[in-house]
């Protein structure tokens, strides 16, 4: 993996179903050969959500303080592109059911941020 090119992603997972507010997980990926396809799908495979449950995935700008949707390759290619200083990009999936809003999405406070973390086992 070339380190030009390597991006932390530091990912929290949220279901309204779940026990905890979310699960943390870290994956480094190269930004130069991830499409938003394929990083979805590993972490649905991974990290399975209930039966029905949608999928939607975000990433906090600090500079504007939102969590911006990321649902095509080109958004996911904006995101590296902001984060290019730092080289880490903060992820958010959220399941939900079709039939209901998205549950409302933690802060990103550093001081609540390993609070919650957990260590996930892949399935």
């Amino acid at each position: 993996m070339d380190l030009k090119t390597s991006y932390n992603l530091e990912i929290r997972i949220i279901s309204s179903k779940s026990r905890a507010r979310w699960f943390s997980i870290n994956k480094v990926v190269d930004a130069d050969i991830t499409n938003f396809k394929y990083f979805v799908d590993e972490i649905l495979d991974k990290y399975l959500c209930s039966y029905g449950d949608v999928a939607k995935v975000f990433y906090f700008y600090a500079n504007s303080k939102t969590n911006i949707e990321i649902s095509c390759d080109q958004e996911l290619v904006q995101m590296f592109g902001k984060h290019k200083d730092t080289k880490c990009c903060l992820v958010l999936v959220v399941y939900f059911s079709p039939d209901s809003e998205p549950p409302s999405i933690p802060s990103w406070d550093s001081s609540t941020k390993d609070q919650y973390k957990s260590s996930a086992h892949p399935h």
